[in-house]
This record gives structure tokens, C-alpha cells and sequence, in this order.
């Protein structure tokens, strides 16, 4: 993997256009969904899923890190709350509270 500076920066710059085009899709239509629907479709699902390392929504605590400023660097931790104030981080966020059902199954410990 060739990670480095230039590298992180230019990856920052295209999610910062993606959450752009988001965050204006929404407004336009003032819905609640990708598409102004009044329920999620495909879009809105790979959204939160493709979205979820740059807001950590607290359904899904420690798959990669927590959203904790204890935990998180202050740079990534302002980072990341920048993106879930934002209308699409709110709409990943919501995805995961109202859609995602795993964490409502009760492991079968039979």
C-alpha cells in the first residue's frame, strides 16, 4: 500500500466532494432519502455502509475504532464530527439507528 501525506490528502479531497454531492442532493429536495423517497433504497443502504469509516456510528463501536475524543486523535475526532453534522453524515447516521437490525438479534446460545 503506498500510503503517505499527499496520498491521505488527495483521498480526503474525494470524500469531501462526495459528502458535498450528498449534502446538496439533499437539500434539494429536502428529503429524508438519497432518491425523496420515504424509504431508504440500494443507495441510501451502500451509502451509510461505504460511509461508515468516516462517521463511526455507535452501532457499530469498535469494528475499527470508537467515535471517542479519549480514543481518536483531535484532528480525526474534529474530522469525523465535521462529516456527521453534515446532512449526509446525519443520513448515515439515521441509516444506521432506524435500518441496521443485526445488533437487535439475540445471538442463539443453545
Amino acid at each position: 500500500m503506498d500510503i503517505h501525506e499527499q496520498a491521505s490528502l488527495a483521498s480526503k479531497e474525494h470524500i469531501d466532494q462526495v459528502f458535498e454531492k450528498v449534502n446538496q442532493k439533499l437539500e434539494e429536495h429536502g428529503g429524508l432519502y438519497l432518491f425523496k423517497t420515504t424509504y431508504p433504497t440500494a443507495a441510501d443502504f451502500t451509502l451509510a455502509a461505504l460511509a461508515y469509516p468516516m462517521i463511526f456510528p455507535s452501532q457499530c463501536d469498535g469494528l475499527i475504532i470508537k467515535y471517542d475524543p479519549n480514543i481518536m486523535s483531535r484532528q480525526m475526532y474534529e474530522q469525523v464530527t465535521t462529516y456527521r453534522e453534515q446532512r449526509a453524515g446525519k443520513l448515515v447516521l439515521r441509516m444506521y439507528e432506524q435500518h441496521r437490525i443485526v445488533d437487535r438479534i439475540q445471538p442463539n446460545h443453545a
